[in-house]
């Protein structure tokens, strides 16, 4: 039953390392540290509410997630070949 929370928590966490895999990927572009240290947090934070979302909700995001690392890694990709630096 997808409209109840993750019994294991698998997605919530799936969805947690998903999120910080993208943050990995893409450039940080904020200069402030207060800003940055938020940031390294929000996918921790992230899991910790998605445990108790739906898990409907949660695959989205985790699938969301994984789509947007597919396409994030064949751009970086593309980029690479032709010399153009991503970060």
């Amino acid at each position: 039953d997808l409209s109840t929370k993750d019994p294991f928590f698998v997605l919530p966490v799936l969805t947690g390392i998903s999120m910080y895999m993208l943050q990995k990927l893409q450039p940080m572009t904020v200069t402030d540290e207060m800003q940055k240290k938020i940031m390294q947090f929000m996918p921790v934070m992230m899991t910790i509410f998605f445990m108790w979302f739906p898990a409907g909700l949660v695959l989205y995001w985790l699938v969301s997630n994984i789509i947007t690392l597919v396409q994030a890694k064949i751009i970086y990709a593309s980029m690479e070949k032709r010399g153009i630096k991503a970060h």
